[in-house]
Order: structure tokens, then sequence, then C-alpha cells
């Protein structure tokens, strides 16, 4: 189970589980790409890295990306790199038939990632914000290592501690992170030549309003029980506003962290 943000904080904290993730990431597919200005950002930082990490390289033979989601990440996969094939992963099947836009030449293995088998001898694999949905990144780890070839790389992107803090400040609610030491000192147990940054990217809107109708466009206002009601949106809008505006705008704050990690050859 993981948590997120619903109601004031004197209410009680919701619960999010792995079926209720499917069903609002599948309702907001066709509004993902347009909204998530941050993954897309994170995407291109995210393969930057992989190509630093990897000397320049321009093509793997195999790719494994799990997490696929609209396909922000998959096509500029698909446009950056060589590969003879092409595994693709996510929780909601209607991702398939998005991606499958992207590239024709690939297979997608629908489930969860925490229970499915990956694919083996994989020269990368690869993930854009979705690490922070697991409920054991470790385990994630692992069966990444088992799955690489001889010094094939592992890079994914995710977030930090203090990600969406506005929201969690006025809410008391929110996903747990991983402060990115602990992610370098869990990776260092699986790979080698670790590299793994963050930084702090906010984003303005013009009303609190605005803020919650992007964060439900990209998905992470799945949540357990009724939709909030008016009076909830009033108060929260009146305390965001009191709390974070800034020239006449509302801010927003993701905290993105970039994972690489390379196995022993």
């Amino acid at each position: 189970m993981l948590r997120i943000f619903y109601g004031i904080k004197s209410k009680a904290w919701k619960i999010l589980d792995k079926s209720l993730i499917q069903k609002r990431f599948s309702r907001r597919l066709s509004s993902y790409s347009g909204a998530a200005l941050v993954q897309q950002r994170m995407a291109e930082h995210l393969l930057e890295n992989v190509d630093d990490f990897s000397g320049g390289r321009t093509g793997f033979d195999r790719i494994f990306e799990f997490g696929c989601g609209a396909g922000t990440l998959t096509g500029r996969i698909v446009k950056r790199y060589r590969y003879r094939e092409f595994f693709l992963n996510d929780l909601v099947p209607e991702c398939e038939s998005v991606t499958r836009e992207l590239s024709d030449n690939s297979e997608f293995i629908p489930g969860d990632i925490e229970k499915i088998s990956f694919p083996d001898k994989t020269d990368l694999v690869i993930s854009g914000a979705t690490l922070q949905w697991v409920d054991d990144i470790e385990k994630i780890m692992q069966k990444v290592q088992s799955s690489l070839a001889p010094g094939g790389i592992f890079a994914f992107s995710t977030f930090a501690p203090g990600n969406l803090r506005e929201v969690k400040e006025i809410t008391g609610c929110g996903l747990e992170y991983i402060e990115p030491v602990v992610l370098e000192e869990l990776g260092y147990r699986y790979f080698k030549l670790l590299k793994c940054i963050s930084e702090t990217i906010e984003l303005e809107f013009d009303t609190p309003y605005e803020v919650l109708h992007h964060l439900r466009e990209t998905g992470v206002s799945g949540l357990s029980g009724a939709p909030p009601g008016k009076g909830w949106l009033d108060r929260f809008s009146r305390e965001y506003s009191e709390r974070f505006s800034r020239n006449g705008k509302v801010k927003l704050t993701y905290c993105p962290v970039y994972f690489t990690g390379r196995v022993e050859e």
C-alpha cells in the first residue's frame, strides 16, 4: 500500500492501492503527455545521463523499460537508440496500444513490476518516474541486477523527499520518498560506477485549483474514498494561496532523482 494526499490535516490519511493506481492512470493516458511537463524534462535528463554514463553509446541489443505509461520516455528511446529487441512494461494494460504506436518492434509485458519476470540478458533496463510507486525498491534492484547482461546498465528516475511539498504541508499526506543517499547506498549493493543526482523544479500556476487539475491529469491524485467536496476545495485553495503565493502565482515543487549504475563485466 502507498499513501498520497487527500483531505486537510485533520482528516484521515487515505490509503492508495495498486488496483486504484491502475484505474486512475488508465483514465488519464490521453491527458498525461500534455500535463506531465516535469516528467518530460526528466525523460530527457535521464537519457542524457545514460549517454554520459555509457560513453555516448548509440545502440543496445536488448532494452527493457518498465512503467512505460503513455510513452513519454519510450518515444525518446526509439528516436535515440538502435536496438534489436525492446521490451515494455506497465501496470496499465491499455499502455500497450499507446506504446505500439511509438514502436511496432517491441514486446509488451503487462503487470506489477514487483511480481512479473524480467527479460533476461538485457543491456539496458530503464524506467522514468515509476519507482516511487513500488513497495520495495531494493527488490527491484535485485531483479534488475539478475536480468542484466554483463556490463549492462540500469537507469531510472524517481523523486526525493520534498516532492510536492506544498500539498503535503497542507494536507499532512503524501508518498514516502527515499533520500538519494539511501538510493545510492542500496545501489552499491548491486551495481558499480554509480551516479545518483537530484534537482529541484518549481512550477507556477494561476490558482491552487490548477495545481489540483495538473495533478489529476497526470494521474497522481488516484485515491480511495469519495471525491473532495466544495468545502474541502475552498479550504485547500485558501490555505495554499496564503502560504505558497509568489508574484501573483502559486508554486508546486518537484524533486527528481536520477540514478545510473552498471553491473560487472
